[in-house]
């Protein structure tokens, strides 16, 4: 390797953070996640703000961090950096092993949640969305950067925090990391059940669509009471229940997680659609000459 500076090399340095990390404890390990998890919160977030010109909180948590980078600065460490004397052999595992867990962490989240915080649909090489070939070189770049240049100076200004400095650090910081954690998901979950609704509205009014056809054809003096049911039916109701509802004391929590996700957004937006065509359609089919429902 290239030494650009007299009297440095990457390699001697690199091989001196690896000594490091040996001496490190678990509890060196678990603050470590914290600091890189915040570390990749400041760029996503500064990087977010600046493209759409205002400050956007990143994250799935209300607090500084974004737990899928502190990850990877654990897998980095534990793993990858022991291969540091093959630097493509750092890529290659940076790779698969990120890429793993970023699809794995994209699936879990839709199981439980029943919504995709993120879709490469539209990237070039993607696998189901969830992964593509652009991220993928961000990792690869990520692990060759983080194990032959950020690891080293991170391990030195790390190691000049007292010891218990440290274990008071890590207390604080798991005692707000539980409660936001537990925040979050009921943020999620508030999310999952909104996604439901617009689920089961759309069943509804396929339902409607259905009842009423046959109404028509046999008995009409049914179809007044289905109008009607249908009339109660306002598609935008919802939207405003996810994003404008003023009053409602949920709305900071999925406003903000509306904001962040854009795929939330633009799913949400699309079932609300969705459900306003099928209302219309209805509407159409079933409407008499002046414009009555029968």
């Amino acid at each position: 390797m290239i030494d650009l500076i007299p009297g440095f090399s990457l390699l001697d340095e690199t091989a001196r953070s690896v000594q490091l990390l040996s001496q490190m404890k678990v509890s060196d390990y678990i603050l470590t996640f914290f600091i890189f998890s915040a570390i990749g919160w400041a760029i996503e977030t500064i990087y977010c703000s600046l493209g759409n010109h205002r400050f956007i909180n990143r994250g799935f948590l209300t607090g500084p961090l974004c737990p899928i980078y502190g990850t990877g600065g654990l897998i980095f460490s534990l793993l990858i950096s022991r291969f540091w004397q093959r630097w493509y052999l750092v890529m290659l595992i940076g790779v698969a092993v990120l890429d793993c867990v970023e699809y794995l962490t994209s699936f879990l989240m839709e199981k439980l949640f029943h919504a995709r915080w993120w879709d490469y649909t539209n990237e070039i090489l993607n696998v189901n969305g969830r992964i593509c070939l652009k991220h993928t070189l961000y990792w690869g770049i990520a692990s060759l950067c983080y194990v032959y240049v950020v690891q080293s100076p991170y391990l030195q200004l790390y190691s000049l925090i007292p010891q218990k400095a440290r274990y008071i650090a890590l207390g604080v910081i798991l005692v707000i990391f539980a409660a936001d954690l537990a925040n979050a998901v009921r943020n999620a979950m508030d999310v999952k059940s909104f996604m439901n609704k617009l689920s089961g509205l759309s069943s509804r009014l396929s339902e409607l669509k259905n009842k009423i056809a046959v109404a028509v054809a046999i008995d009409s003096d049914s179809v007044s009471a289905l109008s009607k049911e249908l009339d109660d039916l306002r598609p935008e109701d919802y939207m405003n229940i996810f994003v404008d509802t003023k009053n409602s004391r949920r709305k900071p929590r999925l406003n903000r997680l509306y904001k962040v996700y854009k795929n939330l957004r633009v799913s949400a937006e699309g079932s609300v659609a969705a459900a306003e065509d099928l209302l219309g359609e209805i509407k159409r089919h079933f409407t008499d000459d002046d414009g009555e429902m029968y």
